[in-house]
């Protein structure tokens, strides 16, 4: 968060906007290599595969098919509410945040940064929870685009094991005690137990 900061001032930006909207143009390229660069480490691929492979897993228990690994391959492996779509709206958020802010002066403009930050974070986090229950609309759907985008570095498809991990560990968590009595008493609340990736 300093180091962007630093890097727009110095390169003169001094408007609340302007600093506001270069400083977060950099923060965003900073999350796209960093997504680039692992997307490139060849260990990873599989780590990536078991990604794509719980978000298809996902897919097929919102929509009541079977939990098959045939089933759940079937599924896309992009999702709405993944981990990486909710990191690239804390992005996103943090620009908007940050420019009301201004350009920090010192340690303790920095410091107010980092303290908007579970603020952001549950902004963003919002949004996530509610695009899944909003899904079927156009504006949700083109709002969510972007992250999804980016879930094409951090997923892989996966092969039909990877798909049966990931059945497993749905399965697991389905078990969850909290999770079996929300739905054994049919609360309304229930819809609460969203699964964010």
């Amino acid at each position: 968060m300093v180091l962007p900061a630093r890097l727009t001032g110095w390169l003169g930006f001094t408007s609340r906007l302007s600093f506001g909207l270069v400083d977060g143009l950099f923060r965003l390229l900073a999350f796209i290599g960093y997504l680039l660069l692992i997307s490139q480490w060849k260990e990873l691929a599989r780590v990536l595969g078991y990604h794509g492979a719980e978000h298809k897993a996902i897919h097929a228990l919102e929509n009541r098919a079977p939990l098959t690994p045939e089933s759940v391959q079937s599924f896309p492996r992009l999702h709405p509410r993944c981990g990486t779509s909710f990191l690239f709206l804390v992005v996103v958020v943090s620009v908007v945040a940050f420019t009301f802010i201004g350009r920090p002066q010192g340690l303790r403009d920095h410091l107010l940064r980092v303290a908007c930050m579970p603020l952001i974070a549950g902004v963003a986090f919002e949004f996530i929870r509610l695009s899944g229950k909003y899904a079927d609309r156009p504006l949700v759907r083109a709002l969510v685009w972007p992250g999804l985008q980016f879930q094409r570095l951090t997923t892989r498809e996966p092969d039909l094991s990877m798909c049966a991990v990931a059945i497993a560990a749905l399965e697991r968590v389905r078990g969850d005690e909290a999770v079996v009595a929300l739905e054994a008493r049919g609360d309304e609340r229930r819809g609460e137990v969203a699964f964010v990736q």
